[in-house]
């Protein structure tokens, strides 16, 4: 006759238990309260009291494999989370850099019989900086919808520090009237000798085509990435410019945007 070590047994559940990943509640309820209070917008920096660079807010149905490409990682807690065969959540995920790497800081669940977030432009998994992460409370509806308010209304192409202290591993992020999807590129060059600079992936998934497109043009989506500067060093910043180009349905590469800013190369 086996006899059970309730120590042993009740530790390993507890164990099990305490790995499971959990939402977080408060942070839930923030929300909810800033939309009983009848605030007019909701600012998710103002709320949070961690460290996080970018938010990304998942619907019901969403696949394990779109949350991995939008995080850029892979994140094997969310399937035990029920987003993606349940239609009553949206699931809010915050992400923190360092060192190139993302990692998960917190998440929540908001409950949509109350108030669902929307998106006027951004795709399903769009990452909010602290600063965009703004939204909008629309007293119209029946079940509160949060709007964000903060995404761009034109073409846009911007280059920004990872890690500001330690510079040399750079975002990229586009919002363009994409009317395809084909292969994105990045090429960076030199401003005063205009020769290509050094660069590589800081991923094994580079993002290579934008998050989606409109054959009419009339809906500006995003793209983003991220790339490591090869060339300088932390005390060495030259020129650089920056362009976004686009294979075509012919074959041929089409630029769509580009921009400028001094930059210096990654040292471990």
């Amino acid at each position: 006759m086996n006899k059970w070590n309730y120590p042993v047994a009740l530790c390993s559940i507890v164990c099990l238990c305490s790995c499971q990943p959990q939402p977080d509640r408060l942070l839930n309820q923030k929300i909810d309260s800033q939309i009983q209070q009848g605030k007019k917008e909701v600012r998710i920096a103002e709320i949070t009291d961690f460290v996080w660079d970018k938010m990304y807010i998942f619907a019901p149905y969403t696949a394990p494999a779109q949350v991995d490409r939008a995080l850029g990682f892979e994140w094997q807690e969310y399937k035990s989370l029920g987003i993606e065969s349940k239609d009553t959540d949206d699931l809010l995920v915050f992400v923190a850099h360092k060192m190139g790497d993302g990692r998960v800081v917190k998440f929540t669940k908001c409950q949509r019989s109350f108030g669902n977030f929307r998106f006027s432009q951004a795709t399903n998994g769009y990452g909010y900086s602290p600063v965009q992460a703004v939204f909008a409370v629309s007293v119209k509806a029946q079940n509160k919808l949060l709007l964000a308010i903060n995404e761009p209304k034109q073409n846009t192409f911007s280059v920004t520090d990872i890690i500001p202290e330690q510079p040399g591993i750079y975002n990229i992020e586009a919002w363009f009237l994409f009317t395809h999807p084909d292969r994105l590129t990045i090429k960076v060059f030199n401003t005063k000798t205009n020769q290509p600079v050094m660069m590589k992936y800081t991923k094994p998934q580079f993002p290579s085509t934008p998050d989606g497109w409109s054959e009419r043009g009339t809906t500006l989506f995003p793209y983003r990435s991220q790339i490591m500067i090869q060339e300088g060093g932390w005390d060495r910043q030259y020129a650089t410019r920056w362009e976004l180009w686009q294979q075509q349905p012919n074959g041929t590469e089409q630029k769509l945007m580009e921009t400028t800013r001094m930059v210096n190369g990654w040292e471990r």
